[in-house]
């Protein structure tokens, strides 16, 4: 029993040492990795919908396909990666925040007449939102 526990503590040990090797790795890289988790709060259908690092000029994939409130991309890059947040909703409004940084975060996507400040999107989710499925995004 005692040789069970003790490889069973070994084990522990071990992926805990990985998981702060992995960790210090990633600082050392510079690397970061974030998770926004998505809701709308235009009152439209979202018809596109781009995260890409600023200065980019390809968007990338249009992840409203399959967009629902809830929707979570993840993103990987460097830690002191700028990207844009970009949607456009069925009338064409255009919704842009273009200083956006690897964290882990809620979104609501808002329309001119519902932002309360200068920007098309609030860090916040709206009362009793779920989450709905995740997507990667590449940087």
């Amino acid at each position: 029993m005692k040789k069970l526990l003790s490889v069973v503590l070994s084990v522990m040990m071990l992926f805990t040492a990985v998981a702060a090797l992995a960790e210090t790795a990633a600082e050392e890289t510079g690397l970061a990795t974030g998770e926004y988790t998505l809701y709308n709060c235009t009152g439209e259908a979202i018809t596109e919908l781009y995260l890409y690092e600023a200065g980019d000029e390809d968007k990338g994939e249009n992840m409203a396909v399959d967009f629902e409130d809830g929707l979570v991309i993840t993103v990987e890059g460097a830690a002191d990666a700028v990207l844009v947040l970009e949607f456009v909703t069925e009338s064409g409004y255009t919704g842009i925040f273009e200083t956006l940084h690897i964290e882990t975060t809620p979104i609501s996507l808002l329309m001119v007449d519902t932002t309360s400040g200068a920007t098309s999107i609030s860090f916040f989710a709206p009362e009793g939102a779920e989450t709905a499925e995740t997507e990667t995004a590449a940087q």
